[in-house]
């Protein structure tokens, strides 16, 4: 109900770790401080009266958090708000933030409501190592929605852990799908778990590529289906 804030999101205290930490000895040092989950909120003043938004906008925050129990910090982690900021503005520097941890990653990701975040996350925990798995939920549609992401970690070095995380996310994907999660963008591994429960949109997509690519030279191999000639 609240159009609060600019920029808002949650994350656990891996993927947290993940972001400020520049090595795996760096990040493993930083989950050991970091809390278990991060709510980080900005505002911003724009438009007229700028400083009088900024003002009652982060006034009623303040009166949203004590009801609920939070503690409001600017630094979490040994790192202030502005610096996660600044780090958040660019792309990511090299080695991708997510591949400091352990050099592999799968995700499995999709759109929900925020009601219903803490059942996936409990769900997921029940999948995969939640000490490899990192959490990252960001409202959208002025909080509508959710987009839902789980990230789980390996060390790409060993097949063995590669070969589980794969199994992971065909897994996680089906139980996600079995609970709401929508698979507004299906391909990977949940490509045929996102469009089990479509037949109308494959048959729509399949007639679209059909007219517009009836060679189907374009990205081959990426949609569900094949085109028959």
């Amino acid at each position: 109900r609240f159009r609060l804030g600019a920029s808002q999101f949650i994350l656990n205290g891996l993927n947290l770790a993940c972001l400020l930490g520049q090595s795996p000895d760096e990040i493993q040092q930083l989950r050991k401080t970091a809390p278990p989950w991060v709510l980080f909120i900005s505002f911003e003043g724009y438009g007229v009266l700028p400083e009088e938004k900024v003002a009652y906008e982060s006034a009623d925050f303040r009166d949203m958090a004590r009801a609920g129990g939070l503690k409001l910090v600017t630094e979490v982690a040994g790192a202030k708000a502005e610096e996660l900021m600044a780090r958040l503005a660019p792309p990511s520097p090299e080695p991708y933030w997510k591949l400091r941890f352990k050099g592999g990653f799968q995700d499995i990701f999709f759109l929900t409501t925020l009601d219903k975040t803490a059942d996936f996350v409990t769900a997921m925990s029940s999948l995969a190592p939640p000490e490899n798995t990192g959490v990252y939920l960001q409202p959208i549609v002025q909080g509508t929605s959710c987009h839902c992401e789980f990230s789980l970690y390996y060390d790409s070095a060993d097949r063995a852990e590669a070969d589980a995380v794969r199994w992971l996310v065909g897994r996680g994907a089906g139980e996600m799908a079995r609970r709401g999660g929508f698979f507004s963008r299906p391909y990977g591994a949940w490509r045929d778990t996102a469009y089990s429960s479509a037949e109308g949109t494959q048959k729509m997509q399949r007639k679209v590529k059909s007219i517009f690519d009836p060679n189907g030279i374009l990205n081959p191999g990426k949609l569900c289906f094949e085109i028959k000639k």
